[in-house]
């Protein structure tokens, strides 16, 4: 088994832990976000499925990137509280780039360069940290430079996927102030 074949896995094994500590068999979670009960069990196996669900499971679940991208995923979603929604700041995405690309230069890559690299690279968690770091404004703007023509349409559903999620993080942090939850 591969290493990204393994981390699947271990993804879905994270968010079958978690489903199951909210009390959700797979039909119900399936039917509240809107997918056929075999593509969440796909999900939970590690298979390959699409970024969008992905996210659909993660911000239902109210997983955090954070820990998805934990290289070992060690942490046991049961040390966490349960009252997640309401504890939306608990989970922070880490800074540190999942790939070398100041392997050259550590540290001392110009923003712009970095920017360049990870958005060329494709790398979802990545391009979250890039958001995070420089406003996803700034990287939405980015995207639009010829330089980007040949990886322009993958990087508009990354990013569409990045809006989705932060969308559905404000949604949540709205009804925890208004006391909907």
């Amino acid at each position: 088994m591969n290493q990204n074949q393994q981390k699947a896995e271990q993804i879905g094994s994270l968010l079958r832990k978690k489903r199951h500590l909210i009390g959700l068999t797979q039909s119900e979670l399936a039917q509240q976000i809107g997918v056929h009960r075999q593509t969440l069990a796909s999900l939970e196996l590690g298979k390959n499925v699409s970024s969008h669900l992905l996210i659909s499971v993660v911000a239902h679940l109210d997983v955090s990137f954070d820990l998805l991208a934990v290289k070992s995923n060690q942490v046991e979603v049961t040390s966490y509280p349960q009252t997640s929604r309401e504890d939306v700041g608990i989970y922070q995405l880490s800074d540190k780039f999942d790939y070398p690309y100041d392997s050259s230069n550590p540290g001392r890559l110009p923003d712009d360069v970095l920017i360049m690299k990870v958005l060329k690279r494709l790398r979802f968690a990545d391009i979250v940290r890039l958001c995070k770091r420089f406003g996803v404004e700034r990287i939405d703007q980015e995207i639009k430079s010829d330089f980007y023509d040949d990886v322009r349409d993958d990087l508009l559903e990354i990013m569409e996927t990045i809006h989705e999620a932060y969308a559905s993080i404000a949604a949540s942090k709205n009804r925890v102030i208004s006391g909907d939850l």
